[in-house]
């Protein structure tokens, strides 16, 4: 699972699984995330948010709703739509800017503890980049299945795997039971 701003981006060996645009809408009934929240963007952009990943933290929101008091919120909602687009695998690592901060890196391990996956690890998105020069990122690829597009034929036809990628330096992550 690639994680920065613009998107969080699920993919394996094969091919990109699922994308989502780091998009939030706040509505009082609930959070609306990734497309379904940029396609409203422009017509309520005062209930939109974007940049809530560059900004994870627990810092309460100018329009809180019970469903999302602050950026940490808006990102649980969003892990939570992205793994379920991709077909709920029960495992990911975590590729994460290298700009983020060990609070940050905490918060989002806090926040994967509370997810219906269990992540592996912690990698920086650009060390996994350099780790595997022959393959691209999965946020650089063609477009994936998403929600307006859920089969994403197209776009796997045009991905080809590579054999045997070199391992990417990881982060063991450790859950309490």
């Amino acid at each position: 699972l690639e994680l920065n701003d613009a998107e969080l981006t699920i993919g394996d060996a094969n091919g990109i699984l699922a994308r989502s645009p780091g998009f939030a809408h706040l509505l009082p009934e609930g959070t609306v995330v990734g497309e379904p929240a940029r396609n409203r963007a422009r017509l309520d952009p005062r209930r939109t948010i974007s940049q809530f990943w560059l900004r994870l933290g627990t810092e309460p929101l100018h329009q809180s709703t019970p469903h999302a008091r602050h950026h940490a919120d808006l990102a649980y909602h969003q892990l939570l739509h992205v793994h379920e687009l991709a077909g709920s695998p029960p495992e990911l690592l975590l590729a994460v800017p290298g700009s983020f901060a060990r609070e940050q890196l905490a918060i989002l391990l806090g926040i994967a503890e509370r997810c219906p996956f269990r992540a592996t690890g912690l990698v920086d998105s650009a060390l996994a980049a350099a780790s595997n020069p022959g393959r691209a990122s999965p946020s650089s690829r063609s477009p994936a299945p998403t929600a307006n597009n859920p089969s994403g034929s197209a776009a796997r036809a045009r991905i080809s795997s590579t054999a045997a990628a070199p391992p990417i330096p990881t982060i063991p992550t450790t859950r309490r039971e």
